[in-house]
């Protein structure tokens, strides 16, 4: 199976898909496959979301370490395809730690103006 990305930005009740994301989107992710942006400029407090946000990659980050431990202890006794799962899922983790990064430096972009 190939998998696709899919970025899904909500604006004045339309649907955009794969679009550039405008300025003052909360993002929601779902695995390393899929974005949801919503805009919400001006009806959430940056500060928090970016408070969320940060608390939400601590959480993936620890997934992350977790997971390059298990990597780490693989043996050749590891069937091939779980040492395969586990790098993939290494992969989805840090997809999802650069698009957490995203929404935390746009956040930090409205609280400049």
């Amino acid at each position: 199976k190939q998998w696709y990305q899919r970025r899904v930005a909500i604006t004045a009740g339309k649907l955009h898909l794969n679009e550039s994301i405008p300025l003052g989107t909360a993002v929601g992710t779902v695995g390393n496959r899929c974005e949801v942006h919503v805009l919400v400029k001006g009806l959430v407090d940056p500060v928090q979301e970016i408070n969320r946000l940060q608390t939400k990659r601590e959480g993936v980050e620890k997934f992350v370490q977790q997971t390059k431990e298990t990597i780490d202890k693989h043996t050749d006794k590891v069937p091939e395809h779980v040492r395969q799962a586990n790098c993939n899922k290494l992969s989805s983790l840090q997809d999802e730690l650069v698009t957490i990064d995203t929404a935390i430096a746009n956040f930090r972009k409205l609280t400049d103006n």
